[in-house]
């Protein structure tokens, strides 16, 4: 499987798993193919701690080394210092959804 499909995939799983966690989310899906159109995700974002642990750092890096081999590349970067946070921003090889990975800097709390 090519990291487009693979990636594809998962994002399809992490949507049905939202769509089933939290009910509006089903109720909107329902809503707009009701009314003729389809979901289509233009961008997905996660949020991590920059947090380190067993001297792993759990925050962008960390998703980084998922997201890198299914074909995004970082493009952009964000700093946020009043609310001590880093954000990188992803673009895909491929046609799939850009990608906005923020770290809350725990050290700075």
């Amino acid at each position: 499987m090519n990291g487009t499909k693979l990636a594809q995939q998962l994002w399809d799983t992490l949507w049905e798993n939202y769509r089933d966690r939290v009910p509006y989310a089903s109720m909107y899906q329902k809503m707009i193919e009701d009314a003729g159109g389809a979901i289509a995700n233009d961008h997905i974002a996660f949020r991590s701690l920059r947090l380190t642990t067993q001297n792993i750092n759990l925050g962008i890096p960390y998703l980084a080394k998922i997201i890198e081999p299914l074909g995004y590349e970082a493009v952009g970067e964000y700093k946020f210092p009043d609310s001590h946070l880093l954000a990188r921003h992803y673009e895909p090889s491929e046609d799939l959804p850009k990608l906005f990975i923020s770290e809350l800097i725990v050290d700075e709390l």
